[in-house]
């Protein structure tokens, strides 16, 4: 078979993938939504359990659901598909969490949260670089799709490797406090930081190639014309408005302040 030939095949079948993925996507917002509820039963009024059981329900929905319109009209757009997974994985991954709060697999030690969730923590280090990689490489692919030139290749390098360091350095993390709280031999009594330079080099690598992505995204929003002039001053609106949801943290205010721009911003083809 041809390259034509395999990428109309992959064309001929990516309305049933798009769909199918979307569909996964609103059963994880569902099972979430079920087990953050059951969950908060302890909540004094229904309110209260329904604001977060909600939150938790569309989180990640909101980019699967831009990605998987985009995915299913315009199949040729990478970025409905790097949306489209990015959001079903956050979906999962909420739903997973949610389910693991719940009790459903049996009570959990606040000491060693990922302890049984083998699969939980697989999935919480591929999300994360994935939205890592997503915020970085967001403005170098939109509102088209299309590889801008090749002076974006050394900026995205830097926020490809400094997603992977960092995820590298939570893992490690994670693991370090699971060895510490192993009660007798099996366990670690005490464990020295990592050097300063080992916390730092992971952050700064990827905070510099965001940066740099995102100042040449302004260089472009300056040279541009309309319509794209406002794809990508709507696009660094709504980057704004994604970073005061990390300035809220897990907070409930903060999770439907990242619902709502996940939501509003849909990316925009010429």
């Amino acid at each position: 078979m041809t390259l034509h030939g395999v990428v109309k095949l992959c064309m001929a079948r990516s309305k049933p993938v798009a769909g199918s993925l979307l569909l996964l996507a609103v059963a994880a917002a569902v099972v979430a939504g079920i087990a953050e509820w059951q969950h908060r039963s302890v909540a004094d009024t229904a309110l209260l359990r329904l604001i977060p059981a909600v939150a938790e329900a569309v989180a990640g929905l909101g980019w699967a659901a831009v990605g998987g319109v985009l995915a299913w009209l315009r199949p040729g757009n990478v970025l409905g598909w790097i949306m489209l997974g990015v959001g079903t994985l956050a979906q999962v991954g909420l739903a997973e969490e949610s389910v693991a709060n719940a009790g459903w697999y049996g009570v959990l030690d606040p000491n060693a949260p990922w302890q049984g969730r083998a699969g939980g923590l697989v999935l919480s280090i591929v999300t994360g670089l994935a939205i890592y990689v997503m915020i970085g490489l967001l403005p170098v692919l939109y509102p088209s799709g299309r590889w801008p030139g090749r002076a974006w290749l050394l900026p995205a390098a830097a926020v490809i490797a400094g997603a992977i360091l960092l995820q590298i350095q939570w893992t490690a993390g994670v693991l370090a406090s699971a060895a510490l709280s192993v009660p007798g031999p099996a366990g670690i009594a005490s464990l020295d930081g990592p050097p300063a330079w080992m916390v730092l080099v992971p952050g700064a690598t990827f905070a510099l190639g965001v940066l740099a992505v995102w100042a040449m995204c302004v260089v472009r929003l300056v040279r541009a014309r309309a319509p794209e002039r406002a794809q990508l001053l709507w696009l660094l609106v709504t980057v704004a408005a994604l970073l005061a949801t990390q300035l809220a943290g897990g907070s409930i205010p903060g999770r439907w302040l990242l619902a709502l721009c996940c939501t509003c911003s849909p990316p925009r083809s010429p």
